[in-house]
């Protein structure tokens, strides 16, 4: 199966955390290496409404890892994000009535900070889950889902004005780091790793803080604002897409079908199925497409047993699942992983 290429971009507002935070390590040199490795002249990259290519921006953080050994580089650029980085996205949920509305609008205009990001707002019964996920052919270094979540916490911070705010939990799909200092001192919260899907966890008494900044005429002028910029990005909402990105999101793939996702698209099965057909692929395809991505990321990137991966992904078997991978790699699932990580370890 060839893999598909990313087309997604962010906004360079993103980037801007990474240089300050850089700078302020006396390291001058990244904002030249960064200008002219993303093809950006100095006023582009002055420019808050200038995007660049999202793989090439998380590779250029894998990088400055590497020769930094900066592992909580994440975590420190986003405690430099203000509301100026997050733009029309935290402008637009300050005007809401309460949190909950908030993260809901945050979620649904993510893509004006990064069109392969997503994140969704779901209640079941007295918990929220605020889940963040990217899109399938996008490799994201563990700091870049840290980086995105705290810069998120960081926003609901301050549109509530509770600089105290804390989840309930927060869940990252990487290993657990050896130190976690930072982290606590961030998140305090309880702190989860090797899980399914990076999300937080949230009361629902949280989602119905009022704000303060409430303002239901400016939330609507900002909207259509809102709107304009997002019909200005490339589509990526074709359905192969959309069914892409229902089948990553999914915490346990073991529960989905072709039913719940035609249902959650607003069609019949049958209707899902001739419209994928017409893009010469399936549900079936895209399942078992989903199924190796998410596989092999969790292989690379998490310490979860194999066992539980292969539960997951809804194989109703460990022996299904390893002459799945077999057929994906003509590799073992426990071979890849110590490859992987054998070849992590010795990455300059």
């Amino acid at each position: 199966m060839a893999a598909r290429k990313s087309t997604c971009s962010m906004s360079i507002r993103l980037v801007w955390p990474f240089v300050e935070l850089a700078r302020s390590h006396d390291r001058e040199d990244l904002t030249d290496r960064l200008q002219t490795q993303l093809g950006l002249s100095q006023s582009e990259f002055e420019d808050p409404d200038a995007r660049v290519p999202l793989q090439l921006a998380v590779d250029l953080l894998d990088q400055a890892i590497a020769r930094t050994g900066g592992r909580n580089i994440g975590l420190l650029a986003a405690q430099l994000v203000t509301s100026e980085h997050i733009g029309i996205t935290e402008y637009l949920a300050r005007s809401k009535a309460t949190l909950g509305e908030a993260l809901a609008s945050s979620a649904r205009y993510v893509r004006l900070l990064g069109d392969g990001a997503h994140q969704s707002l779901e209640i079941r019964d007295d918990l929220a889950f605020a889940r963040l996920w990217f899109d399938s052919n996008l490799v994201m270094h563990e700091a870049a889902y840290e980086f995105a979540v705290a810069a998120r916490l960081g926003s609901a911070r301050r549109i509530t004005g509770m600089p105290e705010l804390a989840p309930l939990e927060v869940h990252f799909m990487h290993p657990q780091p050896y130190d976690l200092s930072l982290h606590r001192q961030i998140f305090n919260c309880t702190l989860r790793f090797n899980m399914p899907i990076t999300q937080v966890l949230l009361s629902t008494d949280t989602l119905s803080l009022p704000l303060a900044t409430a303002e239901p005429a400016l939330s609507r002028l900002l909207e259509r604002q809102a709107n304009a910029m997002l019909s200005h990005l490339p589509r990526t909402d074709d359905l192969v897409t959309r069914v892409r990105d229902m089948l990553t999101a999914e915490t346990d793939l073991c529960e989905t079908s072709a039913t719940r996702v035609a249902r959650r698209l607003g069609m019949s099965v049958r209707t899902l199925a001739r419209r994928l057909g017409e893009e010469s692929t399936s549900y079936r395809m895209l399942l078992d497409e989903t199924r190796k991505h998410v596989a092999l990321r969790d292989l690379a990137q998490t310490l979860r047993p194999i066992n539980d991966i292969a539960h997951q992904l809804g194989f109703a078997s460990s022996q299904s699942f390893h002459r799945a991978f077999r057929r994906w790699t003509g590799d073992t699932a426990a071979s890849y992983r110590d490859r992987t990580r054998q070849r992590n370890s010795v990455a300059p």
